[in-house]
C-alpha cells in the first residue's frame, strides 16, 4: 500500500507526540514509577478525549464487542506495551531499548503475514525495517560500544513490547473497519486501560503512593496525557483509517529522530556527525517503505 503525502503528514505528527513523551518522561522519573505514570497519563488522558467526544456529540457505543475491543487495545498498547517498555529500562539502557524498539515494524510485518496472509508489499516494508534499524543503531549509540549490555531478561521484555505494539495497530486496524469514531476508539482505549492498571497499582501499593507535583511536574503531566496520549492516540486510530497497520509503526523509527530534533530546537542540544549520518539512513528507510520509487523505477523502465 502506497503510502499518501496525507498519511506521511500525520506519521511525522505523531513521531512528534511520541517524542515529546521522552521530555515529560525524563521530568517525572524522578518521582513517579513507570505504573504511576502510566496511570496519570491514561487517566487524564482518558477523561480528556471523553470529554471532548461529548462536546462533540459523539457517543459510546453500548454493545459488548466495541467495549471488548478497546480493553483489547487497551491491554496490548499501554498496560503490556508500554509497561513491558519500562521494565525493560530497568535492565537496559535506554538506547539499547531504542534500537529494539525498532523491531516493531518488522514484527508487524512478521504477524500480518501469519494471522492476515498479507504479503503485498512486505519484501519492501522488510527492507525498509532492517535499513531503518541500522539507522537506528547509530542515533542511539551515536557511534559507541554502550558500556552496560544488560541481561537477557531486558531484552526479552523489549522485544515482548514491541510484539505487543505490533499485534495492538494490527488488531487496531481489524476494528476500524467497524465504522467506529477514532476519537471513540482512542478514548475508549485510555480508559480501559485503567480497568487492569488500577488493580496491578493496588497491588504493587503505588495506587496510594503520589507524590505531590510541582509546577513542573504538573506540565509534564498534562503534556503526557494530552499531547502524548489523548491527541496521540487519536491520531494514531486515524492513521489506521487511511493505511495499513504495517505502515503506522514506521513511526516508531522516527520518533527517535524526533525527540533528537526536539532536544535540538527545544534544549539546545547538537546533533553529531554520526547522528545525522543516522537519520539520513532512517529517511532512506521511509523512501523505501513509501514505495513510490519502486512505482517510479518501473515507469522509467516499461515507458
Amino acid at each position: 500500500m502506497i503510502m499518501t503525502n496525507r498519511v506521511w503528514a500525520y506519521i511525522c505528527l505523531l513521531s512528534l507526540l511520541f517524542g515529546a513523551s521522552f521530555f515529560f518522561t525524563q521530568i517525572l522519573v524522578d518521582h513517579y514509577n513507570p505504573l504511576q505514570i502510566s496511570l496519570m497519563r491514561t487517566t487524564i488522558g482518558g477523561i480528556t478525549l471523553y470529554a471532548v467526544c461529548h462536546f462533540m456529540g459523539l457517543r459510546f457505543p453500548k454493545n459488548p464487542r466495541f467495549w471488548s475491543s478497546v480493553m483489547m487495545l487497551g491491554l496490548l498498547n499501554i498496560t503490556l506495551g508500554a509497561s513491558l517498555n519500562a521494565t525493560a529500562q530497568t535492565y537496559l539502557s535506554s538506547s539499547i531499548a531504542s534500537v529494539l524498539n525498532g523491531l516493531t515494524p518488522i514484527m508487524t510485518i512478521f504477524f500480518s503475514f501469519l494471522l492476515l496472509r498479507d504479503h503485498q508489499g512486505n519484501f519492501a516494508k522488510l527492507i525498509a525495517g532492517l535499513i531503518g534499524l541500522v539507522g537506528l543503531s547509530i542515533i542511539a549509540t551515536n557511534g559507541k560500544a554502550p558500556e552496560d549490555w544488560g541481561s537477557l531478561t531486558g531484552y526479552a521484555f523489549c522485544i515482548a513490547s514491541t510484539i505487543c505494539y505490533a499485534l495492538a495497530s494490527i488488531y487496531g486496524k481489524t476494528q476500524v473497519i467497524h465504522g467506529y469514531d477514532y476519537k471513540i476508539m482512542a478514548a475508549g482505549q485510555l480508559i480501559s486501560a485503567n480497568i487492569f492498571l488500577i488493580p496491578m497499582a493496588a497491588i504493587s501499593g503505588d495506587l496510594f503512593a503520589f507524590a505531590t507535583p510541582n509546577n513542573l511536574e504538573i506540565m509534564a503531566i498534562i503534556g503526557m496525557a494530552i499531547l502524548s496520549s489523548a491527541i496521540a492516540y487519536a491520531i494514531y486510530f486515524y492513521i489506521l483509517t487511511l493505511t495499513s497497520a504495517t505502515n503506522l509503526v514506521f513511526v516508531t523509527l522516527m520518533v527517535p529522530v524526533s525527540a533528537i530534533s526536539l532536544g535540538t530546537i527545544i534544549l539546545h542540544e547538537t546533533m553529531s556527525d554520526l547522528q545525522i549520518l543516522g537519520t539520513m539512513i532512517i529517511g532512506l528507510s521511509l523512501i523505501v517503505a513509501d514505495g513510490r520509487i519502486f512505482l517510479i523505477i518501473g515507469r522509467k523502465r516499461h515507458p
